[in-house]
């Protein structure tokens, strides 16, 4: 057969109407590939950490286009949010570090995807308190 070279995602897709392959082809795709492998594996391992003080952190680094948004998202799909008797747990919540080097931003950008509400006036230790406390009591596991 002249598709045997396409893995069978792609070959059932070459049986889809021209919108339904268009709409596939539009879809986010992931390839694993060895670093990325290796990042995921040590994001795994710092999720299942024991708590303790001064837990290690993992920042990524690259040029545009090299996968960091891939491997977050990639990461956050294996530990969506679920719920637990009334609880919501959200075991993994994914903030960019702003542009600036200012902690103020990092830490409005962290209350802001957790949907705290603050002031962008409030000094960078309001923030981080509240960062702190919200942290504490929703019992975040991997940020």
């Amino acid at each position: 057969m002249e598709n045997q070279h396409l893995i069978q995602q792609a070959q059932d897709a070459l049986l889809l109407t021209d919108e339904e392959r268009i709409a596939f082809m539009l879809n986010e795709k992931w390839f694993l590939y060895p670093i990325a492998k290796e990042i995921l594996k040590e994001l795994e391992f710092h999720l299942k950490h024991p708590k303790k003080n001064r837990m290690k952190g993992r920042l990524i680094v690259g040029g545009t286009n090299n996968g960091k948004t891939s491997i977050v998202n990639k990461f956050i799909r294996s530990h969506m949010p679920y719920d637990d008797e009334n609880v919501k747990i959200t075991p993994v919540v994914a903030v960019s570090a702003p542009e600036s080097s200012n902690p103020s931003d990092l830490y409005g950008s962290i209350l802001h995807k957790l949907g705290v509400p603050y002031k962008n006036t409030d000094r960078a230790t309001k923030k981080k308190e509240k960062v702190e406390g919200i942290f504490y009591y929703v019992a975040l596991i991997c940020l």
